[in-house]
């Protein structure tokens, strides 16, 4: 996961390519973290390699005071497997956007089957979680309560993207391992780019 913000830009590499021994990807040579890339001084910071295993989705809270990582470390090794009894959490760490740094990071969320993916943020605050089965919508404000599911069916929803434009309004693009899927909700994204 990548996004921008303010010129710096943070994200996500986790060694899945390698993992799945897809042609021309090599051994990781970092580790699996999040990232921080000044795009001004040209430096690259590791914000955090403790708390998060297998750091992938990212998304802001909409006051920009709320980093959420998805961990998705039940899903991973060489060769790529997935490990039932491994955490399948989605985290909230305190964020600086002025000097992206984290601290204080906290479990806000479980999956209940497969990982999390692609994180998104709506207007409302409302934590959109791609998972195994659709999209999770979470309400971090209510303890990282499920207050609803976009279902898929038997598909696995890597990511999901707000389509652009006033015509597009509350419509979300999901990207699943065996299909896109068009979906239209109450709740607008967040002005964030990535």
């Amino acid at each position: 996961m990548i996004f921008t913000l303010h010129g710096h830009i943070l994200f996500t590499d986790p060694d899945y390519g390698w993992a799945q021994s897809l042609p021309g990807v090599g051994p990781p040579e970092l580790p699996n973290t999040i990232y921080h890339f000044n795009t001004t001084s040209r430096a690259l910071l590791a914000l955090s390699n403790t708390d998060v295993l297998v750091p992938n989705g990212l998304a802001l809270s909409p006051d920009e005071t709320a980093l959420y990582v998805a961990d998705s470390n039940s899903t991973s090794g060489k060769p790529l497997a997935s490990h039932g009894s491994s955490v399948r959490n989605v985290y909230a760490c305190d964020f600086d956007s002025s000097a992206p740094s984290m601290r204080n990071c906290r479990l806000v969320y479980v999956c209940e089957a497969g990982w999390p993916d692609g994180l998104r943020v709506t207007e409302n605050g409302y934590l959109l979680v791609a998972t195994m089965g659709g999209v999770d919508v979470v309400d971090v404000q209510r303890g990282g309560l499920l207050i609803g599911k976009i279902n898929v069916g038997d598909d696995v929803i890597f990511n999901l993207e707000p389509a652009r434009g006033p015509q597009f309004e509350g419509v979300w693009l999901l990207t699943g391992l065996k299909g896109i899927y068009k979906v239209t909700i109450q709740e607008r994204h967040t002005m964030q780019r990535s």
